[in-house]
């Protein structure tokens, strides 16, 4: 029933008001559940830095349940919100995959750690529409020190350079130069394994 009595006055929601105060309602739930996660995030990547794997994974295992709740929010929601709850969901979905490989990386895991980077930098990649992304350039950053520590100089190579890439055509020159020295400590170590 669309009907409410209020001070004793009969009044009617049209049907379309009602549709759109209940996907309002689903947003400000994506918004709540997005802060929710960000915070179980920001508490995993703490226990991450003070060595609490154990902690840390559980806090991932919680964000990732609010993640699975957007999902639901998301496959309710009109086109017309849809594109924001995925958006959302996609951005916090980044976000715990790169935590992941922090964790991964700090447990000795450079397999998963490699995984779970190459996933965050692939969403991020898709949420910025082909933009330079400064997360994705952070990422590949991060790939190519694992890899030359594999000796793995090609993958080092291709990373830090897409890395740089992107940051020129951000403009964030200091993380160019950055690059740079790292791209030139990767051609020093290939050496040395060269010869």
């Amino acid at each position: 029933d669309q009907t409410r009595i209020l001070n004793k006055k009969e009044v009617i929601f049209e049907p379309d008001a009602t549709d759109l105060h209940n996907q309002s309602l689903l947003l400000e739930r994506s918004v709540i559940r997005m802060t929710l996660i960000q915070a179980t995030i920001n508490i995993a990547h703490i226990y991450t830095a003070q060595g609490k794997y154990g902690a840390a994974t559980e806090a991932l295992k919680e964000a990732q349940k609010v993640i699975e709740q957007q999902k639901t929010d998301e496959s309710r929601a009109d086109e017309s919100f849809r594109s924001v709850l995925t958006v959302s969901r996609a951005s916090s979905e980044a976000t715990a995959a790169k935590l992941q490989g922090r964790l991964s990386e700090a447990r000795g895991d450079e397999a998963a750690a490699i995984k779970n980077y190459n996933d965050a930098a692939n969403i991020f990649s898709q949420l910025s529409g082909g933009n330079p992304s400064g997360a994705v350039a952070g990422l590949r950053s991060r790939l190519s020190l694992i890899y030359s520590g594999q000796g793995k100089f090609d993958d080092a190579r291709a990373n830090i350079l897409e890395s740089m890439r992107i940051q020129a055509r951000l403009h964030q020159e200091s993380a160019v130069t950055l690059g740079v020295m790292q791209a030139s400590r990767i051609e020093l170590a290939a050496k040395k394994t060269d010869a």
